[in-house]
C-alpha cells in the first residue's frame, strides 16, 4: 500500500494482512476472514505454523503451511509472519476487549472484524478496495479485484 494511503488508513497493516494470506494462500477473496486460532498447530517439521483455511462454497477445510518468505519470494513485504506481526502489535490486532473475550463470537477469529461482517461478498468488496486503492492509476486500478490475488498467485 502507498504511504499516503497510512494517512487515510488506520487499518492499513491489516489490510496487508489479508492479502498477504490470500495471495499465498491461493484462495477466494473472502476467505480469509474464516481464519480461526483454534484451527492452527505448530508443525514442528516445517517450523511454520498451519491454520485450516476455510472454502465457504464447499464448507471444506484444508491445512495451509504458512511458509516464511525467505523461503519462497525473499521480500519482507509478501510475509505472512511480518504482515500478521505488523497488524497484531503495530494496530492492536490481538485485542480484544474483556466484555468481548468471552462473549463474542468472532473473537477466536485472525481478523474479527472481518468476520464480523457474516458475508464473504462484503470482505471481498473491503479487499478489492483495499487493491485498488494502492494503485494511483485509475483505469489501471479498475482492472484488479480480489480474484487477481488468487489468479496471480497460481500463476
Amino acid at each position: 500500500l502507498r504511504r499516503s494511503d497510512l494517512s487515510r488508513s488506520r487499518d492499513v497493516l491489516q489490510q496487508r494482512a489479508w492479502l498477504s494470506l490470500t495471495y499465498h494462500a491461493v484462495g477466494r477473496s473472502g476467505e480469509v476472514q474464516f481464519l480461526e486460532f483454534s484451527d492452527t498447530i505448530y508443525d514442528p517439521f516445517f517450523h511454520t505454523a498451519v491454520p485450516l483455511w476455510m472454502e465457504p462454497k464447499t464448507l471444506q477445510k484444508y491445512s495451509q503451511i504458512m511458509v516464511h518468505t525467505k523461503y519462497s519470494h525473499g521480500s519482507y513485504l509478501a510475509d505472512v509472519y511480518h504482515s500478521l506481526g505488523s497488524f497484531w502489535s503495530v494496530e492492536d490486532g490481538l485485542y480484544r476487549s474483556d466484555s468481548n473475550a468471552s462473549s463474542s463470537t468472532t473473537s477466536g477469529f485472525y481478523f474479527p472484524q472481518l468476520h464480523s461482517l457474516r458475508s464473504d461478498r462484503v470482505s471481498t468488496s473491503k479487499i478489492t478496495s483495499s487493491i485498488r486503492s494502492s494503485i494511483e492509476e485509475k483505469n489501471l486500478a479498475k482492472k484488479y479485484s480480489g480474484k487477481s490475488l488468487r489468479k496471480g498467485s497460481s500463476t
